[in-house]
């Protein structure tokens, strides 16, 4: 027996180590009160109470949703229970994953519970789905893009191709990636391709270069613009090429040098403007559209004037020629500010590269441009727009006429009462508008709709829910605007605000004027009882003001007492 009681003792000395150094929080419960019996250090670190502290608490008091405990509690067969949420000592929410044991020691029915913290797995799912968001947005972008895009590694082992890249090459995305980069260039030129990549540096991580080859037996031209991408101790981790075609480009600048009369009138025909200068700067030629869009009529106002002075900032000529020498006689897309013949500010995009002479030396430059000023007009319009919108402090939300929500502001958020961590996209987007904004039951949604589609609005008050309990409701004031684009296509607009405080106020607002009329009417009774009462007492007084003149008048009037004549009126 003796042996039996130290086996035992021993046993128990050996659980006691383990539940102390248990990797998870383990609490132990009494099932019949749910009074907490035991826990270990990490379920003290977990929930940051003292042992003295939690030994005074209910497995309810840690939950979140005590109702939904007690239910699980209820369960013969509870053994695992997924993301629930407890809560710490200062009230912080945290995602928890329960394991749980029933058993009955010394007695008494209890449950083991091994609680295992998710917050950081909670939130790292949370970055993880954002992620996969903001990749898919960016391959969207990417495979929508007609230049060729590829990635590959410092090794030359191809790591990304888009859907142009394989359409351009006639090959499967699984057929390139982690195929040799330099497969697909040709031997004889493999040495002049490698240099290019050669030439790329921490201090120069761009270099640009055209590319020939055969393809279907025609000649092919293609601007490649490569990039290194480097880590933080500054080695190449990766290499970035942009392919454009510019097989007509080539094609056309080939016809321009067989035919100068026939590159004339094709540069004159062009939407975009062309020009030439000589390695002066000077201006050699001019198309048509380019005259047309500076506001000159003839070549002979234009010809010979240094470039430099059309330009807002004559210093920018120089700064931009030093920057085409760099980039390989070659830039794309540049934003510059020149002046028209009504010294106008113009804003152009301006494609531009290098002109050399037979032996390869500096001989002017040639580009295109075309007037953006207007259209950058309407971008910076729409992005003060955009800004105005995501600014405003009333929540704005665009919807199809279904209710689809497919836009939704910051603002929406806030009336919602959202904590950080939720979203526009997670809390709104793709849901309908009936899942958070609710009406009095003597408004009928449909009959909303329905004032929508006659009048094109409606005003009225509803409610928000709350983003983090749907059953929280939020007083705000909306309106519902039916709104069309420019493809006709129609969509509807709610604007809402928050009149929590409002409505409050306008209760004790109202109370107050109820105490006010009482008080009116109490006092109204008082000035009638008052003017009551003047008015007795006003006839009182004319009625002794009359009993004393009538006594007055006889006593003029009545015999003298001592000489037996009347009484002499002594007025």
């Amino acid at each position: 027996m003796q042996e039996y009681d130290k086996i035992e003792r021993r046993k128990k000395d050996l659980y006691k180590i383990l539940f102390d150094v248990a990797f998870e929080a383990v609490i132990i419960i009494d099932l019949e009160t749910y009074d907490i019996i035991d826990a270990n250090p990490k379920a003290l670190e977990l929930f940051e109470y003292s042992f003295d502290e939690i030994l005074k608490l209910k497995i309810t008091d840690l939950s979140m949703d005590s109702e939904k405990t007690k239910l699980a509690l209820a369960n013969d067969n509870l053994q695992y229970v997924p993301l629930s949420w407890y809560k710490k000592k200062k009230d912080t929410k945290i995602p928890v994953e329960i394991t749980a044991a029933r058993l009955t020691y010394d007695n008494k029915k209890i449950i083991i519970f091994n609680i295992k913290d998710l917050t950081a797995v909670f939130y790292k799912q949370q970055i993880e789905a954002n992620l996969k968001i903001s990749e898919k947005r960016y391959r969207a972008i990417v495979e929508d893009q007609v230049e060729l895009i590829c990635r590959f590694s410092p090794d030359g082992l191809l790591t990304f191709v888009n859907s142009a890249y394989c359409k351009y090459f006639d090959k499967s995305y699984n057929d390139l990636i982690g195929t040799p980069f330099m497969d697909l260039i040709d031997d004889c030129d493999k040495e002049f391709v490698k240099n290019s990549f050669d030439k790329v540096t921490k201090n120069t991580p761009f270099d640009h270069y055209d590319y020939k080859f055969i393809k279907n037996n025609e000649v092919k031209w293609i601007h490649w613009s490569n990039r290194a991408i480097f880590d933080d101790s500054g080695n190449i981790v990766e290499y970035q090429s942009i392919g454009f075609d510019i097989t007509e480009r080539k094609c056309l600048e080939d016809k321009v040098r067989k035919s100068r009369n026939r590159y004339r009138a094709i540069l004159d025909n062009l939407q975009e403007g062309f020009y030439q200068t000589d390695k002066d700067g000077c201006i050699i030629f001019v198309s048509q559209s380019a005259l047309e869009m500076l506001g000159y009529s003839m070549r002979q106002e234009v010809l010979g004037t240094p470039i430099r002075d059309f330009f807002v900032e004559p210093e920018n000529r120089e700064i931009l020629v030093s920057r085409l020498k760099r980039a390989g006689g070659k830039l794309y897309e540049q934003e510059v500010e020149i002046l028209n013949n009504n010294n106008e500010a113009l804003l152009i995009s301006l494609n531009i590269q290098v002109i050399l002479d037979e032996s390869g030396n500096f001989n002017g430059t040639q580009g295109t441009f075309r007037d953006i000023t207007e259209f950058k007009r309407r971008l910076n319009e729409i992005i003060k727009l955009y800004h105005v919108v995501e600014g405003s402090q009333n929540a704005l939300v665009l919807m199809e006429l279904d209710g689809t929500i497919i836009y939704a502001n910051q603002a929406s958020l806030t009336v919602a009462r959202s904590p950080e961590w939720v979203t526009v996209e997670e809390h709104a987007i793709g849901k309908k508008i009936k899942h958070f904004i609710s009406f009095d039951k003597n408004i009928d949604f449909s009959k909303v709709c329905e004032s929508i589609n006659k009048d094109g609005k409606w005003f009225g008050s509803a409610y928000a829910f709350c983003a983090c309990n749907n059953k929280e409701r939020i007083p705000i004031d909306v309106m519902f605007s039916k709104i069309k684009n420019g493809s006709n296509k129609y969509y509807i607009v709610a604007s809402y605000y928050d009149v929590s405080e409002y409505r409050r106020l306008e209760e004790k607002i109202k109370e107050q004027s109820r105490l006010y009329e009482e008080l009116s009417q109490s006092m109204q009774e008082l000035v009638e009882q008052m003017n009551f009462v003047n008015k007795r007492s006003s006839e009182k007084i004319l009625a002794l003001e009359g009993a004393f003149k009538k006594s007055v008048e006889e006593f003029t009037t009545s015999p003298s007492p001592t000489k037996g004549g009347l009484r002499i009126d002594a007025s």
